[in-house]
């Protein structure tokens, strides 16, 4: 088992370094580059639920940061890009944001689907933990839906740890989270991974900008339900992303990704 775990983590370490070295090659973005570590040390998981996560084929890759720091872009125009060399070994997921926007209504007569994103930012205190709860489980069907990919590596975009360890806590800390509801959320979440360890991580790709960065591009790609999010919220959320990313974890982080202006077409330097 450990010798598996080994042959794992060198794996893990080859593959990063050539997101690394692709990365220097096509945008001169010099990112630094360091181990990446499993999620299992940090979550609390026990030691048997790291081993059978671990003993998945398909090493998987997540990428986190602030709202419109730029993780789609590095999915479909980076990771993505006709001539990125690693292309062909990659299963690129992307967030599923339009579970979230098309919620099926049931009994009603109304066709227009539930806007559970819309509805959350627009009153937050009352479907913060209806929306986290369905956030949870719309990532959690899409692993199951992308966990026998034919290819190696498997990059998705966000986790259930960053709702867990970002977007749960800045709710909480904006009172949009009752204590009821935040003690609810632990109380499943923890058993659910215990349950899945398959969810667990082999790592975490960072992208980080700072906020004032991701209010000007959110605002360039315009997304109607974030119109009223405020520098604030995502000052917020960047911190608790450097709590958890940078003061826990090593892997890769792209500092110099803030160094990069974002629109619908393409990424250029600022």
């Amino acid at each position: 088992m450990l010798l598996n775990h080994l042959t794992r983590v060198r794996r893990v370490k080859n593959i990063c370094r050539g997101l690394d070295q692709s990365l220097k090659i096509r945008y001169a973005a010099q990112p630094t580059f360091s181990v990446l570590r499993r999620h299992g040390k940090v979550s609390g998981l026990r030691e048997d639920s790291q081993s059978k996560a671990s003993a998945q084929s398909t090493i998987t890759l997540c990428v986190e940061g602030n709202i419109s720091v730029g993780k789609s872009t590095f999915l479909k125009q980076i990771l993505g890009a006709d001539d990125n060399p690693l292309k062909e070994f990659l299963h690129l997921v992307p967030e599923p944001v339009e579970s979230w926007q098309h919620v099926t209504k049931k009994n009603i007569g109304e066709h227009a689907d539930f806007n559970i994103l819309e509805e959350f930012y627009q009153n937050p205190a009352r479907y913060a933990y209806s929306f986290q709860q369905f956030v949870f489980m719309t990532r959690f069907l899409q692993h199951e839906n992308t966990k026998d990919a034919s290819l190696p590596i498997r990059v998705i975009e966000r986790s259930v740890f960053s709702d867990r360890n970002v977007f749960t806590e800045a709710l909480y800390d904006n009172s949009w989270l009752s204590d009821l509801e935040y003690s609810l959320y632990h109380a499943w979440f923890d058993p659910f991974i215990e349950s899945f360890p398959a969810l667990v991580p082999d790592g975490f790709v960072y992208l980080r900008a700072q906020p004032d960065i991701c209010l000007r591009r959110m605002h360039q790609r315009a997304r109607g339900e974030e119109c009223d999010v405020n520098v604030e919220y995502l000052t917020s959320l960047h911190r608790k992303h450097d709590s958890w990313l940078l003061s826990k974890l090593s892997g890769l982080y792209l500092s110099s990704w803030r160094n990069f202006s974002l629109n619908s077409r393409q990424i250029k330097r600022v």
